[in-house]
C-alpha cells in the first residue's frame, strides 16, 4: 500500500497541467492534457481542429420551454 501511494504521487507530480486560456492539446503537443484550474477543460478550439485550450467550463443550455415562453406563445394566438 504505501509503495502505490508512492507511486501515484510521482505521477501527480510529474503531470504538467497548462494555466488556464493556454494550449493543452492539439498539433505536435507532447505535453500533459490537463488544466490546473478545475473550473477549465481542455477542450478543442472551435473551427481549429489541430488545437486544445483551456477555456471555462459551462453549462450546456437548456432547451425546454418556460412557463413565461409558453404564456407568451398561448397569448398571442387569442
Amino acid at each position: 500500500m504505501r509503495s502505490l501511494t508512492i507511486l501515484f504521487a510521482a505521477s501527480a507530480a510529474a503531470q504538467q497541467c497548462s494555466e488556464s486560456y493556454s494550449q493543452c492539446n492539439g498539433q505536435n503537443w507532447t505535453g500533459d492534457s490537463c488544466c490546473k484550474d478545475p473550473a477549465f477543460a481542455c477542450v478543442q478550439v472551435p473551427d481549429v481542429e489541430y488545437l486544445h485550450q483551456c477555456l471555462p467550463v459551462t453549462e450546456a443550455p437548456t432547451t425546454a420551454a418556460t412557463p413565461e415562453s409558453g404564456a407568451l406563445l398561448s397569448s398571442s394566438g387569442s
